[in-house]
């Protein structure tokens, strides 16, 4: 009877999962979204209705984009102004991503984006054409202009393509996982100052302090450079690599700024002090001589000003 009864219930949750899809796809073929909560607009009566305060909001989002500003700072812009998220949770950047490649900020909507794999699962997946997906043009009042919009995505791919190489790295880094924040317990990643510079190094920053900024966790940027050497130090040899970092150190502990502590998997610590190298120190020959360049001319323009020549 259990096993009966157990079959019974499973070909009705099939059947009242195939009833929604089926309900749900025949909103679609109408052109009528099955869900409108999104900043800017809500769903009323089958069509999306906009929120002026919020679409003021959207508007911004992608006059900040198209004016250079990354989605970092726009988080970090969003989050100074006390601009709520519809979920209650904190900004992030991948919010922001996703206000700027929603097609329905131009009026237009694109229906199916995913799809539950099974009844039982539910698991949702990206619909990458394993399913029928539906364009409605002009279905509601649009908050973006068409133009607008194909700019911002074009500036999205022009900003991957400079930030993220065509051969990407399919490693880890010799620290991924082991920095811990003593500021707010994130674990720091790792980052490419000056990116498409001269001036480019790779640095550990902590995600809470990058994306939201020193109001909400103040630790600071380690370079890459000074945990390798400090690494060294605390290892006794120059000659070690990731699988050997973590044969013997469990965390790289930051309690407070320019200091590390090493917790190693023998159940000791060892605390290393460290300072940023001064600018001077870091400067290559090329950039002392083009500073020296720089002052010359400064200098002429001054004494061209004055009229002492």
């Amino acid at each position: 009877m259990i096993t009966l009864l157990a079959a019974y219930a499973q070909e009705e949750s099939y059947n009242v999962s195939e009833n929604q899809k089926w309900r749900i796809r025949r909103m679609f073929e109408r052109g009528r979204p099955n869900t409108g909560r999104m900043l800017g607009y809500r769903l009323k009566d089958g069509v999306l209705q906009i929120v002026p305060e919020e679409a003021e909001i959207v508007k911004m989002i992608f006059n900040d984009y198209l004016s250079g500003m990354g989605r970092n700072l726009i988080v970090k812009k969003l989050i100074r102004m006390g601009v709520p998220t519809l979920s209650g949770g904190q900004w992030r950047e991948s919010t922001v991503l996703g206000i700027l490649t929603n097609e329905k900020y131009t009026g237009d909507m694109l229906l199916q984006k995913t799809y539950s794999v099974d009844h039982l699962t539910k698991k949702q997946m990206i619909n990458h054409g394993e399913r029928r997906r539906y364009y409605i043009e002009n279905s509601h009042e649009p908050i973006i202009d068409k133009e607008t919009f194909a700019k911002v995505q074009q500036e999205l791919v022009r900003r991957a393509e400079k930030f993220q190489p065509n051969a990407p790295f399919s490693g880890e880094y010799p620290f991924t996982g082991l920095i811990r924040c003593g500021f707010c317990g994130g674990y720091f990643r790792r980052k490419i100052t000056a990116s498409g510079t001269k001036y480019a190094k790779p640095v550990w920053i902590c995600p809470t302090f990058n994306t939201y900024g020193k109001d909400i966790c103040s630790a600071q940027q380690i370079p890459e450079k000074i945990l390798i050497e400090k690494t060294s130090e605390v290892l006794g040899t120059a000659d070690w690599d990731r699988e050997t970092l973590l044969s013997y150190v469990s965390e790289i502990w930051v309690p407070e700024h320019n200091l590390l502590m090493y917790v190693f998997r023998d159940g000791h610590t060892e605390e290393v002090a460290w300072q940023n190298p001064s600018r001077r120190e870091s400067w290559s020959d090329e950039m002392k001589q083009t500073a020296r360049e720089r002052q010359l001319r400064m200098i002429e323009r001054r004494r061209k000003d004055d009229g002492t020549d």
